[in-house]
């Protein structure tokens, strides 16, 4: 026995013809469902597949810019205020949190004030030299 005559035993027989239009309007609405809930299910795998594809990009910019390249920026100060490691590295602020973001914007202005006190140093003994 099917879900067709399941449905056509549940309703009395004088109404034969408004049941199988009853029964088509069924059928329709429930394809749609099925065919939203597939179209529903296809973005989340399209979704999760593109946050599976930047897995590498993610791990690369948190390992490489957020730990590596900031510490080797910190371990001396540059002499030239305009040096490419004062400059804020965005990649690297992205994957922080909001504490390291705050740390991480300290210690930049920190190491800039220094590199533009020597800077200043330096003009100041090249023109009263």
């Amino acid at each position: 026995m099917n879900w067709r005559e399941i449905w056509f035993m549940l309703w009395p027989n004088k109404d034969k013809e408004l049941k199988r239009d009853i029964w088509k309007i069924w059928k329709i609405r429930a394809k749609g469902a099925w065919l939203r809930f597939r179209r529903e299910i296809k973005w989340e795998l399209i979704e999760l597949w593109r946050d599976i594809k930047s897995l590498p990009g993610k791990i690369r910019r948190r390992v490489w810019n957020k730990h590596l390249l900031l510490t080797w920026n910190r371990l001396w100060i540059r002499k030239d205020e305009f040096d490419k490691s004062l400059d804020m590295d965005f990649k690297a602020i992205m994957e922080m949190n909001e504490a390291e973001r705050e740390d991480y914007l300290m210690d930049l202005v920190k190491r800039r004030m220094i590199a533009h006190d020597r800077d200043l140093d330096k003009q100041d003994a090249k023109y009263f030299a």
